[in-house]
Order: structure tokens, then sequence, then C-alpha cells
């Protein structure tokens, strides 16, 4: 059967359907379950098609829109991954075209070379790109708006609606791969991959609040059980940290790693840095900060109080199992805790998984800062970035074990798993 031409027709973006001719080694069709051809898109189909042509730079007619970039270490098949984890509909539609929900796309990975780099003024890391196809939809921002996610990306405007919730989904993929986001604004932005702190354990199985403080008890021996979550805070306030796990009981982040290694930073080495972190975390957060809050509730931006339980963990059902809370402080006035729902749902990204297919429980665990108000900006103070340093090991350390114990699998705030 002889392969019909790429349909140019079917892409709507008629700039990008001009982009796409050279970066093609062959032709594209699609086949249906009959066997009978079909040049645009469809569902329950087959696609056969040449690879996306290795090293095709970026054409200067699509840069001036929304741009997914990355580094040299990061592949395709990741960019995907987290995709498929956030839209039920994503996958590539051909080689190059990444669908991720109706008509929105990613176009690439092109590369990024360094005339493009200074051009759009991208880091220097940056060694590829996705070209963004998603309707604009704008809305004027008010004098008094709060601070928003999105303003290292936008000036005078917002994008609204889906335009919204994708770009700050685009976003997320890029802190998790150590990339970034440059809007058709121009403006760049870099999220910072550390601030992804809280981990959610998904499993088939409960633990009882009195086996996981046993479990922990050389890791995380302060960790204690507590009727309330106003208690259980209220009590790591005046707690005094005796002891973390060192990071290397916890496994680091990917980026951090790579960081690492650029560095020259052995794993001992690792390990002494923690170490004096920690000391230098118990003297400077032994002495409060004047106009602190210490309320003990998690908040993204001055008087806003966001629930607990992220979209992530969907709708709760009704509690078939005795929940419970505990927490372990991390520095004056900080603390993890581990909290309990029985009966969720699960997120997109364990929607194969056979296990989520029966009752599932979830173990939330949580970083509850010292400055709610101050620890979730984009600049946070350096003793809130070693307070954040010591909760994160301590929340990966629990995280860990939970799936090593009951099975199933850890999702960060995004949706996205994560494995230890």
């Amino acid at each position: 059967m002889a392969a019909k031409s790429f349909n140019r027709d079917g892409i709507l973006d008629p700039v990008l359907a001009a982009a796409l001719e050279p970066a093609f080694e062959g032709a594209t069709f699609h086949l249906h379950e009959d066997g009978t051809a079909f040049a645009g898109r469809a569902t329950d189909t087959y696609t056969l098609a040449t690879d996306w042509f290795a090293g095709q730079a970026l054409p200067t007619q699509l840069a001036g829109g929304h741009l997914l970039f990355f580094p040299a270490d990061v592949s395709p098949d990741e960019v995907e991954a987290l995709c498929v984890s956030l839209w039920d509909e994503a996958g590539w539609l051909s080689p190059g075209i990444l669908g991720l929900y109706g008509d929105v796309t990613l176009t690439g990975p092109w590369e990024v070379t360094r005339q493009v780099r200074q051009a759009l003024k991208l880091p220097a890391n940056a060694a590829s790109a996705f070209t963004v196809q998603l309707p604009r939809e704008r809305e004027a921002i008010s004098p008094d708006a709060p601070e928003d996610p999105m303003d290292p990306l936008f000036r005078f405007v917002m994008p609204a609606g889906e335009e919204y919730e994708t770009v700050a989904q685009l976003v997320e993929i890029a802190r998790r791969l150590g990339g970034g986001v440059r809007s058709d604004m121009g403006l760049v932005y870099e999220p910072d991959p550390d601030a992804a702190v809280n981990l959610y354990v998904y499993a088939p199985a409960w633990l009882p609040a009195e086996d996981l403080i046993k479990d922990m008890r050389d890791l995380v021996p302060q960790l204690k059980l507590f009727g309330s979550r106003a208690q259980a805070i209220e009590e790591a306030k005046q707690a005094p940290m005796t002891h973390l796990p060192s990071l290397g009981a916890a496994l680091t982040s990917r980026v951090a790693l790579r960081h690492l290694e650029e560095a020259g930073i052995s794993t001992e080495e690792l390990e002494q840095l923690n170490a004096a972190a920690a000391a230098f975390d118990r003297i400077a957060l032994s002495t409060p900060r004047e106009g602190s809050n210490r309320a003990g509730l998690t908040g993204t931006r001055e008087g806003e109080i966001p629930s607990s339980v992220p979209l992530a963990l969907g709708v709760r059902t009704e509690s078939s199992r005795e929940e419970y809370l505990l927490t372990a402080p991390v520095g004056h006035g900080a603390a993890v805790v581990v909290e309990t729902f029985s009966q969720v749902e699960v997120p997109a990204a364990l929607r194969w998984e056979d296990w989520a297919q029966g009752p599932v429980v979830v173990y939330e665990v949580r970083w509850e800062p010292s400055d709610p108000q101050r620890a979730y900006l984009r600049s946070i103070p350096r003793t809130l970035r070693v307070e954040r340093m010591n909760a994160t090991t301590v929340v990966e350390a629990i995280a860990a074990h939970l799936v090593a114990r009951v099975g199933g699998s850890a999702v960060d705030d995004a949706g996205f798993l994560v494995t230890f």
C-alpha cells in the first residue's frame, strides 16, 4: 500500500504546517483496523511513520508562540510520559506532534542552537524545545490582583480558561524535568525543581499508624500520632529538631542529582553539607522572625489557604478505615505531616494500574512550613530553603518506605509519578 503524504491541512496552524514539511524524513499515514489508510487524525487507529528528523533547528517562524524547553538529557519519551499523566487523550499523533487534548499539541523536539538561545534569551542549558499550539484566551490584569503563578510569563494581560490551565501544567512539566517555559510575550521562566516537596502514596493496602511509627523509628524517631491537625502543628512548633535522616538515606530528585554530578560533589560530601545545613537550621530557626505567620496553615500567598488535598487526589469517598495523622518536627515551627484518607479516586497517572481498580487509600506526606506566607514564593529566604531541604529529606524517606511496605505508587503535587 502506498503511503500518503503528510496531511498539512489537518494541522490548524498554517505557520506550523509550513514549518513541519522539512522536519520529516519520509511520509506519515494512519491505518484503520480494517487496513485502509487515513491521512488525517482519527481515534482507534495505528500510526506508521518515519522518524522525526533529528537535529531539526527550531524554525524562526515558530519562535513567537509558547515554548517548552529542556536540557540535553531530557528525551521526548519523558515529556510524553508526563503529558500522559495529565491528559487522558495525550499521545503521539505522528512523529514530532504530541497531542495533549482536543486540537492542543506540542511539536518537536526542535534543536535549540546557540543563535536561537541568544535571540530568545533562553538559558545556556536549553538544548531542545517544543512549540505549543494552543488557542489564546486573555484577560486584563487588575491593578490590585494578587500574585499569580503565571506572573513571570505574562504582563498586563493573563491567559484565561484552557490556555491558563494548559500553560500552568506545562510549567509543572518543566519543573519536573529541569526545563522552562517561554511565553508568547517573550518572557522566560525556569521553575524551581526543589519547590515540589509533598508526596502522595496511593496504595491498595492500609498500614496502621503504630506500624508506620515503628518502621520509621530509626530514620524519623520523632514521628508521633495526633488526634487533630491543629494539635499536631501546635506541638511541632514547640518541639526541638533532634534528628534528621541523611540525604543519603532518601533519594534526591533527578534534577538535584544532575546538578550535584556537574558540581563534582560526592555522596560523602553531600552528607557533610546536609549535616552542616541542619546545624545552621537549628540556630537560624530558633529565633522567631518578625511578622512570620505561626498559624501552621499552608498558603501560597497572603490571605489564601488552599485545601490540604490537591486536585490530584480526586474525590474523597466515605471513609471505611480509621484515618490518622502523624507529624515529625523538622525545625522550629515546621513539621512533616503524614495524613491518611481512605477510599479515594486515583490520579490519571495511575489509571492503568490493576490495583487501582479496587479500594485505594492515600498517605499524604507534606511539609508544613514555619512561615507559609514566604515558603511558596518564587524566591524564598535561605533559612526556609534549609527548612525545605530538611522537610524534603523526611518526606522522601517516609514515602519511599510506604511504597516498599504497602505497594502502590507515589505522585507529587502535579500528579506525576515519583520513583524511588
